[in-house]
């Protein structure tokens, strides 16, 4: 039986890497250590810090940013490292390794990281490297070739995938992403154990970030879309539930991808290969068809839309719609009602890519407004995006919102009672409140709203301020 995974386009924060050279007054052979530091949510290390030591000597205070980030510094042999490690906020976040010249993990910890003296060692610089031991050394694995291996006897890299019932004896190996940047792998268990595997990519190989996990039920295909082109994919392989396993790995060339048979909408959205940008939007254009009908034809803005989603690997768009000369264009899209500004929300996480669109259906029946919404496939500049939710912005208009409009003289009196929009979303600087009724369960969460319109409030005028409800 065949299990397929469909994924969308990774993205990955190439951090700043930074090395630093110490030496010490150990005479004989030196080589380089390596401190891999992880932050599960992506904002760094918030004050947490690690000192290294190198014979009572601090070299420097290390933090994680962002998803995380790679540092490198020089020992000489029988030099003493010692670590010391202060926390900071979100401790859960936060997890760390050490790894010496031939990447064996001589240290690690987190989440929630011990503090104080937490390692002392006298440094070793006679490694011998073993090949597929760790993604830097992993063995290679050619597009379109088959390759069997065995994990018998294998060291662990120290990297937990937490999934497929790893316990270590894990065999890494990398393969160059082609320029099409779709590929199918598959995986076969020669036995009755199962294998398990993990799916890596980043640009470098001391920092990556899983794309997909799990183990075998007799062949396994995974498939990958729009990941970078020309650089690697790793694929890391162990026997589940620590069993030796023998397998077959393959990774293919899937090519580019037609949608022409597609029984929803499709979006093309030409850039250029330009990137597109979180602030600010990018001048494009889009194409929309449907049952090989053109349904709509012409320039927009786009742009990252999003705060965590973001960083999802399928990534969510604001979209406005143009005229010729780059002014905002009211226009139908999808027999809904005509407008500028549009969203194309992800579903990266919502496998069921109903969450997102049956509330709003719902609600609408109720006899209230809701936003419109269209299931479509999106394509940006020939690469496949995904399924996503095309769907009217959440604005004051006479087809969406329909509220007075505030204008600034409008300070008073029955004027003032009408016309907001609220949104709930992370706190803003003097937009936003903490509201004491939680709609959820878990009461530690806070529940922030802020101003979505009008967008800004003349701040000289008392009257005008606005405040948490009772």
């Amino acid at each position: 039986m065949s299990n397929f995974l469909q994924l969308y386009r990774y993205r990955v924060a190439i951090p700043f890497f930074f090395t630093l050279l110490y030496t010490t007054s150990t005479f004989g052979q030196c080589c380089f250590y390596h401190l891999v530091m992880q932050d599960s949510y992506g904002d760094g290390w918030n004050d947490g810090y690690l000192e290294v030591f190198l014979n009572g000597t601090l070299i420097r205070k290390f933090s994680g940013t962002g998803l995380g980030s790679i540092e490198t510094f020089e020992v000489c042999n029988n030099d003493n490292l010692r670590l010391k490690y202060t926390s900071g906020q979100y401790e859960e976040e936060n997890t760390y390794q050490i790894f010496n010249d031939a990447w064996d993990v001589i240290f690690s910890d987190g989440p929630y990281p011990k503090t104080g003296n937490v390692f002392s060692k006298s440094t070793n610089c006679n490694n011998p490297a073993q090949a597929g031991k760790h993604p830097c050394i992993a063995l290679d694995l050619e597009t379109g070739v088959s390759k069997m291996g065995q994990n018998e006897g294998a060291e662990t890299s120290g990297i937990n995938p937490n999934c497929g019932a790893y316990q270590e004896g894990d065999i890494w190996y990398a393969t160059t992403i082609p320029p099409s940047g779709n590929m199918a792998f598959d995986i076969k268990q020669q036995g009755e154990n199962n294998v398990g595997y993990a799916i890596w990519q980043g640009a470098d190989c001391g920092l990556l970030q899983k794309i997909a996990c799990g183990q075998t039920s007799v062949d396994t295909i995974v498939t990958l879309i729009d990941i970078p082109a020309g650089q690697k994919v790793y694929t890391q392989v162990w026997g589940a539930n620590g069993e030796n396993v023998t397998y077959d790995l393959k990774w293919t060339d899937s090519g580019r991808i037609n949608l022409e048979n597609s029984e929803l909408p499709v979006i093309y959205i030409q850039t250029n290969g330009q990137d597109i940008p979180y602030d600010g939007r990018l001048d494009a254009r889009m194409n929309i068809r449907y049952k090989g009908e053109e349904i709509y034809d012409g320039p927009i803005g786009i742009k990252i839309r999003g705060a965590s989603s973001a960083g999802y690997p399928q990534q969510p768009y604001s979209i406005e719609t143009r005229d010729s000369t780059g002014a905002n264009k009211d226009v139908s899209i999808l027999r809904m009602p005509e407008e500028n500004d549009w969203i194309l929300l992800s579903n990266f996480n919502d496998r069921s890519l109903a969450r997102n669109t049956l509330p709003h259906y719902f609600f609408t029946q109720m006899g209230n407004y809701s936003p419109a919404t269209r299931h479509c496939e999106v394509m940006i500049d020939s690469a496949y995006k995904g399924i996503y939710v095309l769907t009217e912005k959440i604005k004051r208009d006479k087809n969406r919102v329909d509220i007075s409009k505030l204008n600034p003289d409008d300070i008073e009196g029955d004027e003032l009672t009408g016309g907001y929009i609220l949104q709930q979303n992370l706190r803003g600087d003097g937009d936003s409140f903490q509201s004491n009724y939680s709609p959820l369960i878990i009461r530690v969460w806070m529940c922030i709203f802020s101003m979505n319109t009008p967008m800004h409030l003349p701040s000289p005028h008392p009257k005008r301020r606005i405040s948490p409800p009772s």
